[in-house]
């Protein structure tokens, strides 16, 4: 044993002693290491994790699926409840930003919408409080709410007598009833809520729903032994039940059927937009190792060639095989250590880049954590990739001739096999290096187009701001109208503003789209927006034909609408000026 560490620390000498070797690998696998690293300690605390919910493997999302992951109805909901297998069933969903009053401040904070069976169903005990009562989670019902453990921190201090106080929600004092405990607030990832929920209102639905909107979640608990499948089959069945007994259109039976109604796991929810994004990023990390592993392959078999001579001589005076491959195993082992520990060190520093770079909303970098299990694997991977490494070199060293060492000192260069073999590896390095370089080309090219699209409008001296009335004080659209209108007023009054133009949404980003159809055609979803007359003229938006609005087109007034191109052909065949849509 004695003599077997005088070898590795030699080993380790020489190589301190003249570090441009080691310094070379390391950097060669610690880059590889950080990428991977980095990446899995993200899917691991994102797609991975487990839910922090009680047996949650029997927790499922049950509904309509599309790309953008599960969705129900409150009316497909309340036709769910009561599935054989199904111990209970909650539903959820997030709400635009509400307007809170807090300490004689307003502000907005991210609203969430549940029923009072959600938190049972979860398994969810809150931090303090009591969840929602059948009596206050129906229209009407008394205003309540339950509070975001990290906004009654924040707001409260902590406060645990802040039970029965009241919070001013959207101009209308609301009951607190409880604070919800700190990890509920990942149940926002399924809607994008960055992971954060404020506040917690009760759904409030009617008994017998028939909003068919599709922006809810229904989550439904398993009874023991229940699979999946049984419960898919139940939902398909009523929900194709439900459709078949009302009237609609013929295209709209026709996407109903096309849909897909079944129970999914819940965790495979969390995260849905982006799935793939971390997916990609893992894809180009283990090209980045692949790469790394094919340079330290070809460093290692020149590192092995170069020791050949010394190989030699310890056969020659009867060494043992241990003896004659424990210096290339112990500078393995050193370069796998010192990659792992300088590969850590660069996925948090690439983490930490990218919490400044990365929003919230796309990836929850905040949920990456290098734990001991990542370190753990970093060093796992640095090791044995160093150690193959090291013996593809000791085994080409080997089928090489003593003699072939020992002539002229081992400087009998690469024999015809090394250079085979070298020339292996570096065509995979470069088919790998060319294959990365397209996908970042692509990934670059993608980022180009969509930075030099054209917008159709002007972006160019623009400046937005989101105006949330307190629903209590503007309770209809009209109230709403006038408010915008003072505001647009005051606005132009300002020096340097040229034009002040109002709309429900700007021309990219959030969509609102509205069922329409034409007299005697069958019904469509487009995209809607109400602006205020001078909105073409701020954004440099020019029409094709008719007019834009102006100071006659009024509430009460004749209806009139604009429609894009696109809409103009495919309803009316490109001539669509005085026809009638209804929306």
């Amino acid at each position: 044993m004695n003599i077997w560490l005088a070898e590795i620390w030699r080993a380790w000498r020489a190589s301190l002693r003249r570090p441009g070797f080691l310094l070379l690998a390391t950097g060669v696998l610690a880059l590889g290491i950080g990428a991977s690293v980095a990446v899995f300690a993200l899917i691991e605390g994102t797609l991975l994790k487990p839910l922090p919910y009680p047996h949650a493997q029997q927790l499922v999302a049950v509904g309509m699926m599309t790309d953008d992951g599960a969705g129900t109805s409150p009316e497909l909901h309340q036709h769910l409840v009561g599935m054989q297998g199904v111990e209970s069933i909650g539903i959820v969903t997030s709400l635009a930003p509400s307007n809170v009053m807090i300490g004689g401040r307003p502000m907005q904070v991210p609203t969430m919408l549940v029923d009072h069976d959600l938190l049972p169903t979860l398994g969810v005990h809150l931090a303090f409080g009591r969840n929602f009562s059948a009596a206050e989670d129906q229209p009407n019902g008394p205003p309540v709410v339950m509070l975001g453990y990290a906004f009654w921190k924040t707001h409260y201090g902590g406060n645990p007598q802040i039970l029965g106080q009241s919070l001013v929600i959207e101009g209308k004092p609301h009951t607190i009833i409880g604070v919800l405990p700190a990890g509920f607030g990942l149940l926002g990832r399924i809607f994008d809520l960055t992971g954060q929920i404020d506040v917690v209102l009760p759904t409030a639905l009617p008994a017998n729903s028939h909003d068919d909107g599709t922006n809810y979640m229904s989550v439904a608990r398993l009874a023991p032994g229940v699979g999946i499948a049984a419960v898919s089959a139940q939902v398909n069945a009523r929900a194709r039940a439900l459709y078949a007994s009302q009237s609609m259109p013929t295209s709209q039976k026709n996407w109903l059927a096309q849909q897909h109604f079944t129970a999914i796991s819940l965790q495979s929810q969390m995260h849905v937009v982006a799935r793939g994004i971390l997916l990609l990023f893992q894809a180009s990390a283990l090209l980045v190792l692949l790469i790394a592993l094919v340079n330290l392959g070809n460093l290692m078999l020149l590192r092995s060639l170069a020791r050949g001579h010394d190989g030699a001589v310890r056969r020659a005076l009867g060494a043992s095989l241990w003896r004659q491959v424990l210096p290339a195993l112990a500078d393995a082992l050193l370069i796998g250590v010192c990659a792992s520990l300088v590969g850590v060190l660069l996925a948090w520093a690439s983490l930490d880049v990218l919490r400044h770079a990365v929003s919230a909303e796309l990836v929850d970098l905040n949920a990456a954590v290098l734990d001991g299990r990542t370190m753990l694997l970093a060093l796992m991977v640095g090791v044995t990739a160093a150690l193959v490494a090291a013996g593809l070199g000791v085994w080409r060293s080997r089928r090489m001739g003593d003699m072939d060492h020992l002539r002229e000192g081992g400087r009998s260069g690469f024999g015809r096999t090394d250079q085979r073999l070298g020339r292996v590896l570096v065509v995979t390095q470069v088919a790998l290096a060319t294959a990365l370089l397209v996908v970042a080309g692509l990934f670059l090219h993608a980022l180009y187009d969509a930075a030099h699209a054209q917008l159709g409008f002007s972006d160019q001296r623009i400046l937005t701001m989101e105006l949330a009335p307190v629903k209590s004080s503007y309770p209809d659209a009209a109230s709403v109208q006038q408010l915008a209108q003072q505001v647009l007023e005051q606005l132009r009054g300002q020096s340097g503003v040229e034009a002040a133009v109002a709309s429900t949404n700007l021309p990219v980003g959030q969509q609102l789209n509205l069922p329409m159809h034409v007299p005697g055609g069958e019904p469509f979803n487009a995209q809607f927006r109400a602006i205020s007359p001078g909105f073409f003229p701020a954004f440099g938006i020019a029409l094709r034909e008719g007019r834009p609005f102006d100071q006659g087109d009024v509430r009460g007034g004749e209806a009139v609408a604009i429609i894009n191109r696109e809409l103009a052909d495919h309803v009316y065949g490109g001539h669509a000026l005085g026809k009638i849509i209804d929306v």
